[in-house]
C-alpha cells in the first residue's frame, strides 16, 4: 500500500511536469511567431523606405534579411500546425495572411528597386 501511494504520487508528478512542459513549449512557439511578425513588419517598413528613396545598395543588402526572416516565419507556422503543437486555425490563418502580404511587399519592393536601377545613372568604369 505504501509503495502504491508513492508510485501514484510519482506518476502524478511526472505527468504534471510533462503537461506543463508541453504547455510552455506551445506558448513559447506562439510568442516566437508573434515576435517574428512584429520584427518583419518593422523590417518591411525600412525596406520600403529604401525602395522609395531608390537606395539600390541598401535595398539589395537588406532585402536578403527580410526574405530570410519571412521564410523562417513561414517555417515556424508550418511547425505550429503539426504535432505536438497544433495551434488554433485562427492563429495560423491570421499569420499565414501576414506571410502572403510580406511576400507581396517584398515582390513590389523588388520591382521598385529594378525600376530605380534601370533609371539611375551609374558611373561606368
Amino acid at each position: 500500500m505504501k509503495y502504491l501511494k508513492m508510485i501514484t504520487i510519482l506518476l502524478v508528478f511526472i505527468s504534471g511536469y510533462g503537461l506543463s512542459d508541453y504547455i510552455s513549449q506551445r506558448s513559447l512557439l506562439a510568442h516566437k511567431i508573434d515576435d517574428y511578425q512584429k520584427e518583419i513588419l518593422i523590417s518591411m517598413r525600412l525596406l520600403q523606405v529604401y525602395s522609395r528613396s531608390c537606395d539600390v545598395n541598401a535595398h539589395a543588402n537588406f532585402s536578403a534579411y527580410v526574405e530570410h526572416a519571412t521564410a523562417a516565419y513561414d517555417r515556424l507556422l508550418t511547425k505550429a500546425q503539426t504535432f505536438p503543437f497544433y495551434l488554433t486555425k485562427e492563429f495560423i490563418n491570421d499569420h499565414q495572411e501576414s506571410v502572403l502580404q510580406f511576400y507581396e511587399e517584398i515582390s513590389s519592393s523588388k520591382q521598385i528597386e529594378d525600376q530605380c536601377a534601370k533609371t539611375s545613372h551609374r558611373p561606368s568604369f
